[in-house]
């Protein structure tokens, strides 16, 4: 990607009063409904939302989508997001950096929860388990609160990533289907993921992946279709078009640079592929979404 683009949707970087890779935020019995100039924006760091009780309508990469309450949503770094309308919230919003992330990956990419591609939008608390999320937002928000102590950032790193297990788990839970799945295919699913996250602008052919994992192409894909129901290629694709609706949305860039951004040297190539995914030409596809 040329680093001479510029990108006008700004990054909102991680502010903590004491320079924490982490922070939380309370909101009690906020009632909002587009009275003051919000704006899409994007974070270099990635968010959790616990709606306690209320509700949010919460718009992420053009696609509006209601927290109910007793839900947390998911906002990974880099995501175009902003809250359209509250009613009585009452939520919890933590912030924190990859760093922060307990993984043998440094980058944070084993926890899928944050990739672009296998994010959800939301998780639902099961009501037999609201006290046990309760109860670690506490801990964490009220370690986060303290002054002059050691070890802070320590104690809350790892109340974090159990909050965050527990998160995983939920998700695993309600979004994949664990029937004839071995262990070693959901590690190879997350490799994938992480592989992908790093090249999909660089490399669309699934043999590169394959080989970086030490697979052949038909067994790379399907692995993939018995974890998430797709293949290597058509996740690949996904996630060069979910690049692309957001550079479309977003940016002024013309096609013919969004296109060069995310690896094709002819722009025709890029066209066919997103008029194969949307029934639009991408250049009238930003026209209707700017008109909606």
């Amino acid at each position: 990607m040329k680093s001479s683009f510029r990108n006008p949707v700004p990054y909102i970087t991680l502010a903590t009063e004491y320079q924490s890779p982490i922070f939380v935020d309370y909101f009690e019995d906020w009632t909002y409904a587009g009275e003051e100039a919000y704006v899409p924006h994007r974070h270099d760091y990635h968010e959790i939302i616990w709606v306690q009780s209320g509700y949010a309508l919460h718009k992420v990469d053009g696609q509006s989508i209601e927290l109910p309450s007793q839900s947390i949503a998911l906002i990974t770094r880099g995501q175009i997001h902003l809250i359209e309308e509250t009613g009585a919230l009452t939520a919890c919003a933590i912030g924190f950096r990859d760093e922060t992330l307990l993984l043998t990956d440094p980058t944070g990419g084993n926890l899928i929860l944050f990739n672009q591609l296998s994010r959800p939008d939301y998780v639902v608390i099961p009501s037999a388990e609201t006290i046990d999320y309760a109860d670690l937002i506490a801990l964490l928000s009220s370690e986060y609160t303290r002054e002059n102590v050691s070890n802070k950032y320590d104690f809350m790193r790892f109340i974090l990533n159990a909050l965050l297990i527990r998160i995983q788990r939920l998700y695993e839970t309600a979004h994949l289907d664990q029937s004839g799945v071995t262990s070693l295919d959901y590690q190879r699913y997350r490799d994938f993921l992480v592989l992908l996250e790093t090249h999909f602008a660089s490399h669309h052919n699934v043999g590169y992946y394959a080989r970086q994992l030490t697979l052949g192409s038909d067994d790379l894909s399907k692995i993939l279709y018995r974890v998430v129901g797709r293949s290597a290629k058509q996740m690949i694709n996904e996630r060069i078009l979910l690049e692309a609706k957001r550079l479309l949305q977003f940016t002024p860039h013309s096609v013919r640079e969004i296109a060069e951004m995310l690896g094709y040297h002819d722009p025709y190539h890029f066209g066919k592929l997103f008029k194969q995914d949307t029934a639009l030409t991408p250049l009238a596809y930003r026209h209707q979404w700017r008109e909606n």
